[in-house]
């Protein structure tokens, strides 16, 4: 996932700090563009039309260092048949639509190892941004924000 530099300059603004956790990883580019990574631990996609699912490894650790609130989630999994992108609620059984996915722009290239399905939009769904503002005591989350784009790789 990569999140623009507008976004990562408007949550550090709010003193909301997002952490990638094991087995994930994160890179801030020179731009202030986020990148964060996740290992693919399962799935299968179709082509034509976009669809399946794809459950990634590590989460996010997300907190207002203002007032020291927290959240944390993982185990994503991104299906592209219901366009949609669901995530663990750590310390809770439950999971929750974190993100709508715009698929207009993707782009799903086959080779003989290897399936990527990239320039998957993510929009924050409303319940999302209600559950981020309410558990970190903020309100710079808005229902249909702008959280970037995905690539999901997948070995066949």
């Amino acid at each position: 996932m990569t999140v623009p530099p507008a976004l990562t300059r408007t949550l550090l603004g709010a003193q909301i700090v997002a952490l990638v956790t094991s087995p994930g990883s994160q890179t801030l580019r020179p731009t202030g563009a986020l990148v964060a990574t996740y290992p693919v631990s399962k799935g299968s996609i179709t082509t034509k039309p976009p669809g399946g699912t794809v459950a990634h490894r590590g989460g996010l650790f997300i907190q207002n260092v203002s007032n020291g609130k927290k959240i944390a989630v993982d185990n994503f999994v991104v299906d592209l048949s219901q366009k949609i992108l669901t995530a663990h609620i750590v310390t809770t059984p439950s999971r929750a639509i974190i993100f709508n996915l715009n698929l207009k722009n993707a782009a799903i290239k086959a080779t003989r190892h290897l399936i990527t399905i990239s320039r998957i939009g993510l929009s924050l769904e409303k319940n999302a941004a209600n559950a981020l503002n309410g558990a970190l005591g903020t309100t710079v989350f808005k229902a249909g924000m702008k959280f970037g784009t995905a690539v999901s790789r997948l070995r066949h």
